[in-house]
């Protein structure tokens, strides 16, 4: 059955003044928006960080098809969401795309510019989103963060979004874990980290997936495990 979800939606396209100034003053007093207390010491945790969110796939590449869900849809609306709670805590967020289309021809030049872009940012964190799927267990399901091995920014930082994601979801008891072969967390050299936000191959978690109400709350999930990460959230 699915939860009943209370979440806030913060302006399409917020003036930094009009987003960051209420949002710090609600994380301030520890009240995360529409969803119950947050520790005082996480308000500040994002402000001035330069964020890489990148919407995986694109254009003609649909990623993950579901029955009625393209996976590309669900990672372009969550990765918007989540840029929206982060630059109202005062981040710097580029988004490696804002729209419906591949950043270069082939497969390996698009996951290079992507890459690329969170190199020439530099920053401190890049999170790229996708969907999962294994047809042959549509039971299987569950959002689950990926890091390169070797990467201890990115472990970290994948434990943190696991643990908020866990915590905020409620539907979920998978664990982070090094991704077996990921160019793209290769080519990164500072925290990265790759977030399946669920199974497009389960009936009831693709309905979710596609549901701009538990995209916000995912998006909450992963704000959440940011700003631990950034206040030295995750080790050990």
């Amino acid at each position: 059955m699915r939860k009943n979800i209370t979440v806030i939606r913060l302006p399409r396209r917020p003036r930094a003044a009009a987003v960051l100034l209420p949002l710090l003053f609600l994380l301030a007093l520890g009240l995360a928006p529409g969803r119950g207390p947050l520790q005082p010491a996480l308000a500040p945790a994002l402000f001035g960080t330069e964020l890489v969110i990148d919407a995986g796939h694109g254009g003609s590449d649909p990623g993950m098809v579901g029955r009625d869900v393209l996976e590309k849809d669900v990672n372009l609306e969550v990765a918007r969401k989540l840029a929206e709670y982060c630059r109202g805590a005062g981040a710097g967020v580029a988004l490696t795309r804002e729209d419906d289309r591949e950043l270069a021809g082939s497969k390996r030049e698009d996951l290079a510019a992507r890459a690329a872009l969170a190199e020439e940012q530099g920053a401190a964190v890049f999170i790229s989103l996708h969907c999962n799927s294994f047809v042959s267990d549509p039971r299987q399901r569950g959002a689950q963060v990926f890091y390169a091995a070797g990467n201890d920014g990115g472990q970290r930082l994948a434990a943190c979004l696991q643990q908020s994601l866990s915590r905020e979801l409620g539907n979920t008891e998978r664990s982070a874990l090094p991704h077996a072969d990921s160019y793209l967390l290769r080519q990164i050299s500072g925290p990265a980290v790759i977030v399946e936000l669920g199974f497009l191959s389960n009936t009831e978690e693709e309905e979710l997936l596609a549901d701009p109400t538990y995209q916000w709350q995912l998006a909450w999930a992963l704000f959440r495990g940011l700003a631990e990460y950034m206040t030295g959230g995750g080790a050990g």
